[in-house]
């Protein structure tokens, strides 16, 4: 049989099309507002100033005890190099270059398994639709590019694999393992893939007995190369309980949050409207084609597709692999594929399959278009996204002693501060064990019993969003003296600790030297009096 690309070969891309890839690029480009892409940033920065990996202990986050791994180090180390040619600005370089190369790698799929320009367009439209909550200049977005590729031109090519082909996938899916962990779900594909295929040939000898016919052989071969890329990284196979490990943390874990939760119910309907889109889109391919287009060996498949819809139904960051389930909704029979290459010229078709195109991107523009409004700031950074006023504070004064932050704020603290100063934790949650991360939340919470958390940690410095220092009670005044306080965070600093003297010191001369600043060392006196806090210079000859 030809294969779907000698029947089906990718078009130039369409106005519509371009349209939307414009659109990805440009959300993709806004401010930096996601934690973790400066972590990702301070890491990759780190690797390539050290030409190293992260040692242990670890040169960021103070309460390291050695439980998390790098198993996104080359995606990091790209990051890093981008940061080093165009500073944080590189970060908006990385997500719109990658942006754009997922959504033409998502187009060309959809051609090359034989969508027709409306269904190309509307599949690009929905997919962008599902991943645009996870726009962010993370390793994530590499993990999309290969995943595109190794499934929509690797399982899903329906030419048999010669020795060229099986290490051309063995190569890409390595590099997939050592960019993103998601390169598990590939595996999970092949092998519904191979199951599907066992199933197809079962059903083909009349239920007499299971072979090893040349397509289970077929999916066999493609279930074990993608099994050896995906070992081919520092982990091995310890991976699999890596990522385990990750949900293990449950509740302070967001890797994979449902998608219909209230938050999404309120503030991305558009995401729910496009999951009910392929939903259904796939359930009509399923019933339309349910006698002639059994399943076969070709990937992905109906069970393949179903498991897509699945997991995208719960991940936060995969959305991509809902393109598995429009591979499977564009492919057609053979019988219908020849139909449709024989089938006599008509105007009206074409015009149709325009209209209907312009429609697609016309609904994902209203779905997607008022975010590109923050495209307006230049900056690399979003405006209150980070605490960069006491960073800078801090930078200036060079406070010393265990520092403690909110964990989204670590990886922001480590690009200011680092090496000097170290964090309490930032976006790797796995780093330092459960019982921090549960630490971490009572030191923000400052519930009953906190006094002896304060005390485990010998704390010297705390950040807190001002926020919520507004919503819990202060830490205990006697100890405590507040450092800055801004609208977005708050340093907080202990008297009596083993670097109290030098810490006064610092910020007596500090304020000394900027008297126009010396309203951020003292609450506004609006505030109620129990969330008041002394000044840590009160006493200062300022």
């Amino acid at each position: 049989m030809d294969s779907l690309a000698a029947k089906n070969p990718p078009a130039r891309l369409t106005a519509p099309a371009w349209l939307l890839l414009g659109l990805l690029v440009a959300l993709a480009a806004v401010p930096v507002s996601d934690p973790d892409a400066v972590m990702h940033a301070s890491i990759g920065r780190w690797m390539v100033e050290h030409r190293s990996l992260l040692p242990t202990p670890d040169p960021f986050v103070w309460t390291d005890a050695g439980a998390d791994h790098q198993h996104e180090w080359a995606a990091q180390l790209l990051i890093g190099a981008l940061i080093q040619a165009f500073d944080l600005q590189g970060l908006r370089v990385f997500a719109a270059l990658l942006a754009g190369l997922c959504g033409w790698l998502v187009w060309r799929a959809l051609r090359f398994h034989g969508a027709d320009l409306p269904r190309a367009t509307a599949g690009l439209g929905l997919w962008m639709v599902l991943v645009e909550p996870h726009l962010a200049p993370r390793p994530h977005l590499l993990g999309w590019a290969f995943a595109v590729a190794v499934l929509a031109w690797g399982l899903g090519d329906p030419r048999p694999w010669r020795p060229r082909r099986w290490l051309l996938w063995l190569v890409v899916t390595a590099c997939w393992a050592n960019f993103h962990s998601s390169v598990l779900i590939a595996v999970a594909y092949a092998s519904l893939h191979w199951l599907a295929t066992a199933v197809a040939q079962w059903k083909a000898s009349g239920g007499r007995g299971f072979s090893a016919s040349l397509p289970v052989r077929e999916a066999t071969l493609r279930w074990t190369v993608i099994a050896a890329g995906a070992l081919l990284q520092p982990l091995g196979p310890g991976l699999v309980r890596y990522v385990l490990a990750s949900q293990a943390i449950g509740r302070w874990s967001d890797e994979w949050l449902p998608l219909l939760r209230a938050d999404v119910w309120a503030q991305r309907p558009a995401v729910l409207l496009a999951f009910v889109g392929v939903a259904g889109a796939v359930a009509h391919q399923a019933w339309r084609s349910r006698r002639t287009q059994p399943i076969s060996w070709r990937f992905p498949g109906l069970l393949a597709a179903l498991f897509s819809l699945a997991h995208a139904a719960a991940t936060r960051r995969m959305t991509v692999f809902v393109v598995v389930a429009l591979l499977w909704w564009v492919q057609r029979s053979p019988q219908n594929a020849e139909a449709s290459d024989l089938a006599p010229a008509d105007a009206r078709p074409l015009l149709r399959s325009r209209g209907l195109a312009w429609l697609a991107a016309a609904l994902a523009g209203l779905a997607l278009g008022p975010m590109t409004l923050t495209l307006q700031q230049p900056g690399p950074l979003l405006a209150g996204a980070f605490p960069q006023l006491a960073s800078t504070f801090l930078q200036a004064t060079e406070l010393q002693g265990r520092l403690f932050n909110p964990d989204p704020w670590g990886g922001w603290l480590a690009w200011q501060l680092a090496p000097r100063q170290k964090v309490f934790l930032d976006g790797r949650i796995l780093l330092s064990g459960s019982q921090v991360v549960a630490d971490l939340v009572a030191l923000q919470a400052r519930g009953p019993g906190v006094d002896a958390v304060f005390a485990r940690y010998d704390l010297e410095l705390l950040v807190q969003r001002t926020r919520d220092f507004q919503l819990v009670p202060p830490p205990d005044p006697r100890q405590w003296r507040l450092a800055w306080w801004d609208r977005q965070a708050m340093v907080l600093v202990r008297q009596g600790g083993p670097h109290w003297p030098a810490n006064l010191q610092r910020l007596c001369q500090f304020y000394a030297d900027r008297q126009q600043l010396r309203d951020h060392a003292q609450l506004p006196a609006a505030w109620p009096a129990q969330r008041q806090l002394p000044s840590a210079v009160a006493n200062c000859p300022l």
